[in-house]
């Protein structure tokens, strides 16, 4: 896919307009009304990294504005909690430091895999977010849907599912149609992993309007630029390479079979 991108990119000549252009953004609209439904709103972000600290900054009291009292705040037990389950993407932490909050970081367990019940215990008033990667990142570990559900319709917070790796899932396991029913919910994705153009900088996330509004008066509005939207419109025009990899990658065979066995040793 870097190759079809790197020989749209050589041909095109005009980068003097914005990311803004509708031309330009027509084949991403038509992905994302293709992998959402029923009618979610898609915010595309900087990577997917930007989606996670937009969450992390828009869904969390005692934000950037106040991190300075960080310390007098976590010694009086007055920060706000993010549940971020360990070991995972480390740009969640990344973002929840960065905001002054106390991170709870339940365990994946090679035995147990996705800590439900720990997660759960661990909710209380200071919560302001939780985050679930599915599947986990590095781990592979898969969260059942039914536990995603069950933690949003327990939790009052913000819940992050990011789903970078969603392709390889299978497709009645994502959360991406469950917007509507609980207001909480952003879901995260990217173009960076199996897509491979991580160069290009560009994710999205999926939330209801009034959580895509409030997200877009923080994200700059030039965060995206025109290369990244040309390199993925000419992506999304072959879209079935992409699908044609996730499947050589999921078959059985034999030139899979020794990446099979060690994958699922180290997959919790």
């Amino acid at each position: 896919m870097a190759i079809v991108v790197a020989e749209v990119l050589m041909t095109q000549t005009d980068f003097g307009s914005f990311a803004s252009d509708p031309s330009l953004q027509c084949g991403l609209a038509e992905f994302a009304r293709a992998a959402v439904r029923p009618h979610p709103l898609v915010l595309f972000v900087n990577g997917s990294d930007q989606g996670i600290d937009l969450v992390v900054r828009c869904c969390c009291p005692f934000g950037s504005e106040v991190w300075r009292e960080r310390a007098k705040r976590a010694l009086a037990g007055e920060a706000a909690e993010v549940i971020i389950p360990s070991p995972t993407f480390a740009m969640f932490e990344q973002a929840a430091e960065s905001e002054g909050l106390v991170i709870r970081r339940p365990n994946f367990t090679k035995e147990g895999g996705f800590p439900l019940a720990e997660v759960l215990e661990m909710v209380n008033s200071k919560t302001a977010l939780v985050v679930l990667s599915n599947p986990n990142n590095p781990t592979g570990t898969e969260i059942p849907r039914e536990a995603i559900i069950q933690v949003l319709e327990t939790v009052k917070c913000a819940v992050l599912v990011d789903e970078c790796y969603f392709e390889f899932m299978d497709p009645k396991s994502t959360v991406v149609g469950e917007v509507d029913r609980f207001p909480n919910l952003f879901v995260s994705r990217t173009f960076s992993k199996t897509w491979g153009i991580p160069s290009l900088r560009l994710g999205y996330l999926v939330s209801t309007k009034p959580n895509v509004d409030a997200l877009t008066c923080v994200r700059g509005p030039y965060d995206i630029n025109q290369i990244a939207v040309v390199g993925i419109t000419a992506a999304l025009k072959q879209r079935q390479y992409v699908f044609e990899y996730v499947r050589e990658v999921m078959e059985p065979g034999p030139r899979n079979r020794h990446m099979s066995v060690s994958v699922s040793q180290m997959r919790l």
